[in-house]
Parts: structure tokens; C-alpha cells; sequence
């Protein structure tokens, strides 16, 4: 990927994509699901080939403010806080593998239909 070499320019690209991906993702106020719709959008744009300027408005800013590691992470600890130690491990493998099958998926379904 080639980076602007105007960081501005790189914090309004990442900007424009990162309002509306974050007011998303506070809408829909789901974490297993706004993962998995970002992994999804993630791998059918890497299925494109689009300009670095455009992965910068949707992978790094729309995608990346709709998805949330952090929130996943507390949602894990409250977990092991709880005592539900297999509930992790579910949740967690649940994460993983659901989130590979969407970014996989999302790849291979542009591929196929725009290739």
C-alpha cells in the first residue's frame, strides 16, 4: 500500500470513513456482529482492486472504527471474572473462526462475482 505522504491528508481519509463505520456500530450495539459485518467488508474490499486512498476511507477508517477488539476483550474478562472460563474459550473460538469464515467469505464472494 502506498501511504500520502501528507499525514493530514491520511487523518481526513481515515476520518471521513471512521464517523460513519462508529455511528454504526453504535447503532447496531452488538460486538460478535460488528465484528463479523467489518470482517466481512474487509475481505470482499480486499477482493477489489481499489485505490490506497479508498482503503484508507473504508478498511483503516470505516471498518476499523465498526469493529471493536477492546469492547471483546472486557466482554472476555467479565467472563473469567464470573467464573465462566469455558464461556471464554467459546466466545473467543467463536470470534476467531467466525470472524476468518466472514473476511473469507466476503473475498471470495467479490471475486466471484466481479472477476
Amino acid at each position: 500500500m502506498k501511504y500520502p505522504s501528507n499525514y493530514f491528508q491520511i487523518f481526513l481519509l481515515v476520518s471521513l470513513g471512521a464517523i460513519p463505520g462508529a455511528l454504526l456500530r453504535f447503532y447496531l450495539n452488538d460486538v460478535m456482529l460488528v465484528n463479523l459485518i467489518g470482517s466481512f467488508l474487509i475481505g470482499a474490499l480486499y477482493g477489489f482492486s481499489i485505490n490506497d486512498r479508498l482503503k484508507f476511507i473504508l478498511v483503516f477508517g470505516f471498518c476499523g472504527s465498526l469493529t471493536t477488539f477492546s469492547a471483546w476483550i472486557v466482554q472476555c474478562v467479565e467472563l473469567i471474572l464470573q467464573g465462566a472460563f469455558y464461556a471464554v474459550i467459546l466466545l473467543i473460538f467463536k470470534m476467531f473462526f467466525l470472524g476468518f469464515l466472514s473476511a473469507l467469505a466476503g473475498n471470495q464472494i467479490v471475486k466471484r462475482l466481479f472477476n
